[in-house]
């Protein structure tokens, strides 16, 4: 069988990173598992139909023929204390030219489906059980990520009242970089497996890695940095300001963290709180993270943090 390394890395990132026991690759339901196609069931195929453009839904005549048709690039399952506590479906777009689907509304229509159709099969396997539900890609043009983002929006509007336990969430271009490569890379030094091919690959060319040309070195004046002052906690600014509201949207959407520094720039990573629960501590965590820690953050010349959650209106 023909293993796709993206596929492979996401598949790293929710065994080592997600703390998935289980995570198999190309999940597909056995036609022989018992499973009842519930008439709650068919009754959100119907209201999808009703819904979402036609192209989520064309050619398939019944839900039963919709299912069929299920296949999830990587699927964890997370076991706590002998019961399963989550289970992770996940879906990864590589494109080295960037994710292409056609306009906004065909990329939208391809993700509402793939979407769509996991929730519905996870719903039918393991009903009950809280699932996030991923869609990652490495490279996304500006013009696609509308398209991407309105497929995600679409989804959580769509399951808001009728599964609660369903999570959907987009990581792309910066946010892929910073999640799931910023986590998985580390773990080269303490993972020896050879069915992890990008951490094998980065072994291989770690390698050599004197034999990597290295970019010119730069002729201009070194900028200063900040001086490190140990002690004064980093400001973090959250949005919404209220704790209550903010941990249960992260919880259920995710954010997305504005770091401020001092020179003038804004970068953004996405906050990926897979990991946290209702009784975890905000700001503990954030402020745990390594590039936030007391002297670290002052080096790098950051004042600032402004954390939002994703699609939250002020």
């Amino acid at each position: 069988m023909k293993v796709e390394i993206g596929e492979s890395l996401v598949r790293t990132w929710v065994r080592h990173c997600r703390g998935c026991q289980l995570a198999e690759l190309n999940w597909k339901p056995s036609p022989m598992w018992p499973g009842e196609i519930t008439p709650e069931l068919e009754g959100w195929y119907r209201e999808g139909a009703a819904e979402f453009s036609e192209k989520v839904l064309k050619k398939t005549a019944s839900v039963s023929q919709f299912l069929g048709q299920a296949e999830v690039d990587v699927l964890g399952v997370r076991f706590v204390q002998g019961k399963v506590e989550k289970v992770i479906a996940a879906d990864i777009a590589f494109h080295t030219n960037g994710l292409q689907y056609g306009p906004k509304d065909e990329t939208a229509a391809r993700i509402v489906k793939k979407l769509f159709r996991t929730a519905l099969t996870l719903d039918l396997h393991f009903p009950g059980i809280p699932a996030e539900i991923v869609f990652l890609s490495p490279k996304v043009n500006s013009a696609t990520v509308p398209g991407v983002l309105d497929a995600e929006r679409m989804m959580r509007s769509f399951f808001e009242g009728r599964r609660g336990h369903f999570q959907f969430r987009t990581i792309i271009n910066e946010g892929f970089k910073n999640i799931v490569l910023g986590d998985v890379t580390p773990l080269q030094k303490h993972v020896a497996d050879t069915s992890e091919l990008y951490l094998r690959a980065v072994q291989l060319a770690g390698l050599f890695e004197d034999c990597v040309p290295r970019p010119p070195k730069t002729t201009t004046a070194p900028r200063q940095s900040t001086p490190r002052v140990v002690g004064k906690p980093l400001p973090i600014e959250y949005v919404p300001s209220d704790t209550r509201e903010f941990k249960r949207l992260l919880l259920e959407r995710g954010a997305i963290i504005q770091e401020y520094y001092a020179d003038g720039r804004i970068k953004e990573r996405q906050w990926d709180a897979g990991g946290m629960t209702e009784t975890s501590n905000v700001n503990g965590n954030l402020r745990s993270k390594t590039w936030y820690r007391s002297g670290t953050w002052q080096t790098s010349g950051i004042t600032k943090l402004v954390v939002k959650i994703v699609g939250y209106e002020t």
